[in-house]
């Protein structure tokens, strides 16, 4: 036992003496003996400072003045805009198969005798691009409430006609219902292949069906088609707010009730997806909202590349 402690001790006062010897003697007035050298300053991490968070292009409006009333002063903007395809449309092909005319069957022969033509990029005579969506697309953004549900709104729709849906592209929010309608004369299916609104029901010709809408995970629209006709097609965005716009036949939209501000705006189209360009990263845009209405200049837009096409022996691979 007695060498035990005794051993103890001769640790104790081994690792005080290493401890010591790793700093700096200081004499009675804190000064350091001519012999000995302060420590060495322990480098410094350097600092990198953070980057700064990327933001698409600020694009100008022009502002209008707005149409107010004592009753009613207008507290919110209008962003409107023309978007303009740059380069030559796709010719349109036809969306059903000419053999199609001699089928046995009779309603592919009814569809083929229509000829329809494929509505995937649709631009008008003066350039107008057809079918984009734009949508708000900012964290900062004061989301408004959905569409109130206890007040009478008339649903959105969906129609089936001419061997086709229409519209081609639609935006509503959750606040509303949808209304699927066959109005031709054979029956199809309404496939809405959503995460949230995964629904398949089937319509005889003149039925339909009104249903509710839930709110998408992600904020794309989702595709509706049919099994039975597999060339009717058309796209569904359901948002959380009914802040949303698609341009018309000529390519123009208006998107209102804004909250003065700058926002972040995000643009896409059924065929192209998002409208990624050089002036529009990742399909977004910027504009500074003011109390009435903001004008955009007419945007060119231009659609993306095509992806490379893979070499002849590599497709023979794959295939």
């Amino acid at each position: 036992m007695k060498n035990r402690l005794m051993n103890c001790r001769g640790l104790v006062v081994l690792l005080m003496f290493c401890f010591q010897s790793s700093f700096p003697t200081v004499g009675p007035g804190g000064e350091l003996p001519e012999n000995q050298s302060p420590p060495a300053p322990q480098p410094r991490a350097p600092f990198i400072a953070p980057k700064p968070a990327t933001q698409p292009p600020l694009l100008a409006a022009v502002v209008t003045s707005p149409a107010e009333s004592a009753d009613q002063p207008v507290k919110t903007g209008t962003l409107r805009g023309r978007l303009i395809f740059d380069g030559t449309p796709p010719p349109p092909q036809p969306l059903i198969a000419a053999n199609l005319a001699q089928s046995d069957r009779a309603d592919l022969r009814y569809y083929a005798s229509l000829n329809l033509r494929d509505e995937s990029v649709v631009v008008s005579p003066t350039g107008g691009l057809r079918d984009v969506l734009i949508t708000v697309h900012d964290a900062n953004f004061p989301t408004p409430p959905p569409t109130d549900k206890t007040l009478p709104h008339p649903p959105a729709e969906i129609i089936y006609e001419n061997g086709n849906f229409a519209p081609r592209l639609l935006a509503t929010d959750v606040g509303r219902t949808l209304l699927l309608r066959n109005n031709d004369r054979y029956a199809t299916n309404f496939r809405l292949q959503g995460q949230e609104n995964d629904i398949n029901v089937m319509l005889l010709p003149g039925k339909s069906l009104v249903v509710p809408l839930k709110p998408e995970k992600r904020d794309l629209p989702i595709l509706v088609n049919s099994s039975v006709y597999p060339w009717a097609k058309s796209y569904l965005y359901v948002g959380n707010h009914p802040l949303a716009a698609i341009t018309d036949a000529s390519g123009d939209f208006e998107l209102t009730g804004l909250p003065p501000g700058e926002w972040t705006f995000r643009v896409w189209h059924p065929h192209f997806g998002y409208l990624n360009m050089p002036h529009w990263p990742k399909g977004q845009f910027r504009v500074k909202i003011a109390v009435g209405g903001n004008d955009l200049e007419a945007v060119k837009v231009a659609p993306p590349p095509p992806p490379p096409v893979a070499p002849a022996q590599e497709r023979e691979a794959r295939s």
